[in-house]
């Protein structure tokens, strides 16, 4: 059984339950109500998706349209984040990794990362805004569109000068891509 999980980010605490769960893991690093499945088939667990080229794209498909000076901008992408500390820094990690990416491709001034858990959304925009002197584009880093991404990135901004796509990964063709390179990615590491 191949499963991929379809997650923003290996900070994730779900993940970890997940695998567990399927016994990819013998304990969980955080308490769970989730017991383990009783299986019989092999479990090849995939990656979440991190800093992927592939989402990147995805990323920078939705907010092009907002960019109008690259070279004064800075795309900042909002992840949701974690308050355990081990989970915290895989999502710095990750949504580090993918800012670059996006904004490499981009071709913009710089590329930084903000959480939600814990808050730094509004002083990453005031930084790039007041200290810095560039147009900020925020971008979500969420799977649907919903309320984090209509309310909560919005709340947070209030009063703030700054670019919002408010798009969400989903929908966009280039995820099942990036569904099916998992898949490869696996096949590719069994030895049969």
């Amino acid at each position: 059984m191949i499963v991929i999980p379809l997650f923003v980010s290996s900070g994730s605490t779900h993940i970890d339950e997940i695998s567990y769960a399927l016994g990819i893991k013998s304990t969980p690093e955080k308490e769970t109500d989730l017991e383990p499945f009783s299986l019989t088939a092999r479990v090849f667990f995939g990656d979440p998706i991190d800093d992927d080229p592939i989402v990147a794209e995805i990323v920078w498909d939705k907010v092009k349209e907002l960019s109008i000076k690259p070279d004064r901008e800075v795309l900042l992408l909002v992840g949701h984040g974690s308050r355990h500390e081990s989970f915290r820094q895989r999502w710095e990690r990750g949504i580090a990794g993918l800012s670059a990416r996006v904004g490499n491709l981009g071709r913009m001034a710089n590329a930084d990362y903000a959480l939600l858990s814990p808050d730094s959304l509004r002083s990453k925009v005031s930084y790039w805004q007041e200290d810095r002197g560039y147009e900020v584009i925020v971008a979500p880093l969420f799977l649907s569109k919903g309320y984090f991404t209509g309310t909560v990135i919005p709340a947070r901004l209030e009063g703030l000068e700054y670019r919002y796509s408010g798009e969400a990964l989903l929908p966009h063709s280039k995820l099942s891509r990036w569904i099916y390179q998992q898949i490869l990615n696996i096949m590719g590491s069994l030895k049969l």
